[in-house]
């Protein structure tokens, strides 16, 4: 409910549908937000199995990242903060179990990548190629937010776009918008 939420802040994202290849599904010119490097990077983490692998600290996890999918020690730091080194006491065998556990389900956010790459209300499809933009707000206006909305923009990303800013103004009325230079789409771990 909008009434519970006093601001918000919104990190380097448009309530507009990103694509991971270079068309997007009607056939347009693909959007080269750089999507897709989020995908392959959310697939490849998925992909690391701390049991199989016989990890035992964040250190091993970090050379695996590094050596394979992630240079950028920034991002791989941000990744890592998504594990947790347990405790030999808090496992019930440490000899046959990893010492590491992922706080979050990364398979289930692969499951998901199409619906987060996505602007989906309620499972409607809220894309927002501009020319039903209007007519899309006018059937279902209780999908905009009146409320304060910051919206931070990492200048070397190309998540954001001028081209939005109907989109945003449309859903977010009462937005703000900033850039922060220099910094891509991971704005939390670069700046």
């Amino acid at each position: 409910a909008p009434e519970r939420v006093a601001g918000l802040v919104v990190l380097d994202i448009s309530p507009v549908r990103y694509y991971s290849d270079n068309k997007k599904a009607s056939g347009g010119v693909g959007d080269d937000s750089g999507w897709k490097v989020v995908e392959q990077i959310v697939r490849s983490v998925a992909q690391i199995d701390l049991e199989e692998g016989g990890y035992k600290t964040k250190r091993e996890v970090d050379a695996v990242l590094r050596d394979g999918i992630l240079e950028d020690p920034a991002l791989r730091a941000f990744v890592l903060t998504n594990l947790e080194q347990l405790r030999a006491k808090d496992v019930s065998d440490a000899e046959s179990q990893s010492l590491l556990k992922w706080k979050i389900h990364w398979d289930g956010i692969v499951n998901e990548l199409d619906r987060i790459a996505g602007f989906d209300v309620h499972d409607q499809s809220m894309d927002s190629n501009l020319e039903g933009l209007e007519e899309q707000q006018q059937q279902s206006p209780q999908y905009t937010y009146d409320g304060d909305v910051f919206f931070i923009h990492g200048g070397a990303s190309r998540f954001v776009r001028s081209s939005h800013l109907p989109t945003i103004t449309s859903y977010f009325p009462n937005h703000m918008l900033t850039t922060i230079r220099g910094v891509g789409h991971w704005v939390h771990a670069e700046a």
